[in-house]
């Protein structure tokens, strides 16, 4: 049938058997064929010499029945059983069986093609391309396409060949036993175009090529979206066994990949790809191999999501990549399972040229073996890890070594090397170039090397980001016995080291958990290094030719041992801590210098903290610095940590404190240096921040500090305490030093050297340094020493200055328990010496010292306090609240001497001292610069301090010793020396009490008595009023009676009233005018009364200047009391006569009285 138009089928059946044709075997259709869903046909055994064998449709195809062609044939050109020029399209079901075209397409050759539901293509064949199907472009929307039992003699396709793209968005497509038998693509070959899966399965199995890509060869690229590619026992002769792609294999998350059993001469066993392959979903590979590695195909392997990568009994018998080989390209896993097991290659398992890059999921290398790279081997390339975990297990290298050449990056997930072991370097691997891991774990476990890198050898630089994690447990190597690399490494995750090993003895080996020959930088993250051990140096980390930078992050080095230095770390230069690092070293140790670190450069902290806890050494319990250590912010603990030479610290040059650094517990055990906290050989210490040093302790000098031949420096607002150290076999309790200039706040607590030992708190040495102090404040408490200098010892021969110093309760077992000094000139301002204990002196100057504002005082005045100087200058010497005092200079330049309370003061040439008064002496209360006194006569107690009068006498403050008997006892209640005011009872005053005091006036009843005044208004009004009576009543009465003379005259009357008046102003007028001299009259009286006393006390003193023996000293006394009491009674007497008589009574409660 030939159509000049087009052919539709509505329905019905169209059935062609044994038709021939030069064209179109059975039909051909100028335009198109079009079959609909009810319609059928069956074309059997059709043969054409041209195109389309049973079929021919000048522009297109379209079958949406039931379609079946059968042994039909093109023995001249394309299309075994259809041809078209346009666009097929089967939405039905077509078989295509046994058909077969002498060109392209032995069932079908169209333009493009479009399938939605059923089609099958078997025992197919094609004498170039396309056994089953040729095709520019090909479009699957669901249904099923099947190609089996399909070849293509010379060409390339064994079941489908296209010049364009090969897009799936649904369905199912397969290839089974289908073949390629001189060309390329065992199953389907896409050579101008990409195969896209956007939906739907392609599977392709059993299928075998002459050339490259046993299952399937793409030209371009392979695009995965949500979608199953599954590739099984296939094989090639050469690049693919199961598939070669020349472009990028891409595959989205959804999508899934497996290659099992497939088989190569060449390259890519499973897999070759030209440039690059992202896979997003579940790649697998199952016993692939490789018999000759003579080149290699696959540039890059990607896997990006969940999936699965698995290489079993996969085998490269003389060449590389036993699992996988990247010549060119990189190998990127992006998440996923990546496993390789059973793999062997002679000369490794290698990435020749290209790079690793995972991206998550799991990769894992279990029983390989390997010349190079047991597992994986990256000679040139790199290694890029993002998510998931790299794995090495029970890996058996022969010589030459695991090896990945160039850059490893490990992005994420997991690499995991176990029971690896090397001949050579790196144990589980060498990367001859960088490792990079930004992310993920690095897990290594049980490997061994008999050169570097028990574990690893990275020949270039290690860098982690701090996504990152790595693990290191019970490797060892002689050099790096878990990690080594020879360039600088960088790290900011999470990593530990546990249990690793370095056993090489020579110079230049260590670092039982790393060895870096560059720079070690913690960017973040935590590092942990846990029983390490080096035979060498560096019990946990040895960075030989470069500097250990802690910039951020947390490193902990706990119980690592090294048999030279550093048992936690050896830094060959410089180690810098910056603002936010954290560092821990516990119970590490090293057999020479730096239990828990050795650096050979300098040491700056410019922030963070560092922290040593029970480390020890023999130089350096904690820390060993050969240069210099420079402080400038951050905290520093050590806590007990020991050395038999500084117990802490130990430092070759300067060593400045800018911030804090506290020692606790820190002993050195060495009797002929010392050093318990810190011991700095040949530099000053400068603090210019916080230094604490507490509860150290020294078999030598130095119980806190030790300065070998330097001195110390304290700048303004610093501070620098030793609390509880102790010297036990030196000098120094404290510190020991040359010289110690300071402006700060220095602090020494409970320090003692003891065992004969000088300087309890500190020690200057004898030669050129000196003692400055131009600020600050000084304070030394409870310091002791066993020979001299309990607070400090001065052995200087330059002359010092001390600004504000104090001690308390500073001594020694004899004399200078709160300092001594050898100074020539010793100038010391506001000194504050309490509870001094020394047998004698407590301060002992060789040369001329010089006090300024001095404060001595001992807690109820329990101890006393001695001086002696070869020149001594002080102002005032206040010695009050002490219980004695003594001066002793041969030159002395005291101004005032105040002593004690019950002291006074006894001097000769060349002392003044003040000493307790003796039995029956006394002082007065708050004279502090008289000699002892005889006690009163007539006290009820006298003490050297006070004493308490009987009632009725009285002493007064110019002379104590002189007893006073007042003539009003009861005026005298018998006062206290503590205050004289209680001599007299109140509204008394004067001598003997006599006197009223302001407020007070003689009573009417008696001169010797003294009554308050009124100070109520009413008061005062009663007694105006009492004595206007007084006066005016006995007037009235008189003028009354001499009024009541009836005879008299009125004249007479007149004269009586004025004789009375007359009379009363006579009287008043006459004691008016003796009031006023009263107290002119008193003071007459008294100064009578005091030359009595004074020629009877002048006649005592001329008995006692002649030393008149017959006489005893109390009969003097009696006779100067006696006179006294007789002026006193005279007194009394001539007050007392007619006392209401003649004598006035004045009211002295006011001025104007």
């Amino acid at each position: 049938m030939k159509a000049m138009g087009s052919f539709v089928q509505e329905e019905g059946s169209v059935s062609c058997q044994a038709c021939n044709s030069r064209r179109g075997g059975c039909m051909h259709v100028v335009d198109k064929f079009v079959q609909s869903k009810r319609g059928s046909a069956n074309f059997t055994a059709c043969n054409t010499s041209g195109n389309g064998g049973a079929l021919s449709a000048w522009k297109g195809v379209y079958l949406g029945g039931n379609s079946s062609f059968q042994d039909c044939s093109s023995t001249g050109y394309d299309g075994g059983c259809l041809h078209t020029e346009g666009h097929a399209n089967f939405q039905g079901f077509a078989r295509f069986t046994d058909c077969e075209a002498a060109r392209h397409g032995g069932a079908v050759s169209a333009r493009s093609v479009e399938s939605g539901a059923r089609v099958a293509f078997d025992f197919c064949k094609a004498g170039w391309s396309g056994g089953g199907l040729y095709l520019e472009a090909f479009h699957q929307t669901g249904g099923s396409v099947t190609f089996a039992y399909c070849a293509a003699d010379l060409g390339n396709g064994g079941g489908l060949y296209l010049r364009g793209d090969f897009r799936q968005d649904g369905g199912d497509t397969g290839f089974d036993l289908c073949e390629a038998k001189n060309g390329k693509g065992g199953g389907l070959c896409v050579e101008r175009g990409s195969l896209i899966q956007s939906a739907g399965n392609l599977d392709i199995k059993t299928c075998k090529a002459g050339s490259t890509g046993g299952g399937g060869d793409v030209e371009l690229d392979v695009v995965q979206q949500g979608s199953k590619l599954s590739v099984a026992d296939c094989r090639s002769e050469r690049d693919g066994g199961g598939m070669r792609i020349g472009g990028n294999f891409t595959q989205e998350s959804g999508g899934v990949a497996a290659f099992s059993s497939c088989f190569t001469k060449h390259g890519g066993g499973c897999l070759a790809v030209e440039q690059s392959v992202y896979l997003a979903g579940v790649l697998k590979y199952f016993r692939d191999h490789e018999r000759r590695s003579v080149e290699k195909a696959l540039n890059s392997l990607a896997m990006r999501a969940v999936g699965a990568i698995s290489f079993e009994n996969c085998r490269a018998a003389k060449g590389f990549g036993g699992g996988v080989q990247v010549r060119h390209g990189n190998f990127t896993s992006a998440s996923g399972v990546l496993n390789f097991t059973r793999c062997f290659a002679q000369l490794g398992m290698s990435l020749q040229l290209g790079s690793l890059f995972q991206h998550g999921g799991d990769i894992r290398f279990s029983h390989c073996k390997a010349g190079m790279g047991g597992g994986l081997a990256l000679p040139q390339g790199s290694l890029h890890q993002f998510t998931g975990s790299l794995g090495f297990e029970d890996l058996f290298p022969v010589p030459t070594q695991n090896q990945k050449g160039k850059d490893v990056l490990l992005i994420a997930g997991a690499m995991n090397f176990s029971n690896c072991q090397a001949f050579g370097q790196g144990g589980g691997a060498v990367v001859k170039q960088d490792f990079l891991q930004h992310g993920g774990a690095l897990l290594v476990d049980s490997c061994n090397s008999h050169d570097v890198g028990g574990g690893l050898h990275i020949g270039g630089i290690f860098n982690q980001t701090s996504d990152s994690a790595a693990r290191f447990t019970a490797c060892r190597a002689r050099v790096g016995g878990c990690l080594g690399v020879d360039g600088p490494v960088f790290v900011s995750g999470s990593n530990t080291f546990k249990r690793c090993v370095a056993f090489g003895d020579r110079e230049g080996t260590g670092g039982g958990g790393l060895f870096t020959q560059q720079t070690f930088a913690q960017l973040g993250g935590i590092i942990n290094f846990t029983k390490c051990r080096a035979l060498r140096s560096g019990g946990a980390l040895r960075i030989n030719n470069g500097s250990l930078l802690a910039k951020s992050g947390t490193m902990i080095f706990k119980k690592c041992r090294a048999g030279n230095s550093g048992g936690g770390a050896e830094v060959g230069l410089h180690v810098y801590i910056g603002p936010e690092a954290k560092m821990f070293l516990r119970e590490c140790s090293s057999h020479y210098f730096g239990g828990g670190m050795y650096l050979g450069g300098h040491f700056f902290q410019d922030g963070g903290s560092m922290n040593f806890s029970s480390c020890q050494a023999d130089r350096g319990g904690g820390l060993a610095v050969f240069r210099y250590f420079h402080q400038q912010a951050g905290r520093m603990h050590f806590l007990d940590c020991h050395a038999a030479v500084g117990g802490g610290i130990w430092m070759q040059k300067n060593m400045t404190v800018g911030s804090s650094v506290v020692l606790s517990k820190c002993n050195a055990h060495s009797s002929d240096v010392g050093g318990g906290c810190v011991y700095i050989d040949q530099g000053e210490l400068t603090v210019k921040g916080n230094a604490s040093m507490e509860n150290c302790s020294s078999l030598g000098s130095g119980g806190g500090l030790l300065m070998g031949s330097g001195g110390v420096r304290q700048q303004a607002g610093s501070s620098l305490s030793f609390r509880h150290c102790s010297a036990r076999g030196g000098n120094g309790g404290g510190m020991s030093a040359y010289s110690f200039a300071s402006e700060g706040f220095t602090e020494f607590a409970s320090c003692a050297a003891s065992s004969g030992g000088s300087g309890g708190g500190f020690y200057i040495s004898s030669g050129h340094g000196t003692i400055q102090q131009s600020g600050g404040r000084m304070s030394l408490i409870n310091c002791t020493a066993g020979q001299r200098g309990g607070g400090f010892y001065l052995g200087s021969t330059v002359p010092g200055c001390l600004r504000d110093i104090s001690f308390d309760r500073c001594g020694t077992d004899g004399d200078a328990g709160t300092f001594y000094t050898k100074s020539p000139v010793l100038n010391v301002s506001n000194l504050t010496v309490l509870e001094p204990r020394s047998v004698d002196f407590d301060i002992i100057s060789e040369g001329k010292l010089a006090l300024q504002d001095l404060h001595l005082r001992s807690r109820n005045r329990k101890f006393g306090m001695g001086i002696m100087a070869g020149s001594l200058h002080a102002g005032t010497v206040n010695c009050t609240l002490l219980r004695w005092c003594s001066l002793v200079a041969p030159e002395p330049h005291v101004d005032h001497l105040h002593c004690p309370p019950g002291t006074g003061i006894q001097g000769g040439d060349d002392s003044s001292n003040c000493l307790v008064c003796k039995d029956n002496f006394t002082m007065l209360p708050g004279d502090t610069q008289s000699k002892c006194v005889p006690c009163p006569t007539h006290s009820d107690f006298c003490y050297a301090d006070k004493f308490k009068m009987t009632p009725g006498h009285m002493v007064q403050k110019a002379d104590i010793s002189l007893t006073i008997f007042c003539p009003n006892p009861a005026a005298c209640p018998g006062g206290n020396s503590t205050n004289l005011s209680t001599m007299c009872a109140p509204g008394y005053q004067g001598r003997a009490c006599a006197n009223c005091t302001q407020g007070y006036s003689i009573s009417d009843s008696s001169v010797l008595i003294c009554t308050r005044c009124a100070t109520d208004f009413w008061r005062k009004l009663l007694q105006w009023a009492y004595m206007l009576a007084k006066h005016i009543l006995p007037f009235a009465v008189a003028a009354y009676s001499a009024l009541q003379v009836e005879e008299a005259e009125e004249a007479k009357r007149s004269g009586v009233l004025i004789n009375q008046l007359l009379s009363f102003a006579t009287v008043a007028g006459t004691l008016l005018i003796l009031g006023p001299c009263y107290r002119v009259t008193l003071t007459i009286i008294f100064k009578k009364q005091n030359k009595v006393v004074f020629f009877s006390e002048a006649l005592v003193n001329i008995l006692q200047d002649y030393k008149v023996t017959t006489i005893p000293t109390n009969t003097f006394r009696r006779f100067k009391q006696l006179s006294v009491f007789s002026c006193s009674g005279i007194l009394g007497i001539f007050l007392d006569q007619n006392p209401g008589s003649w004598l006035p009574r004045p009211m002295q409660c006011e001025k104007s009285s």
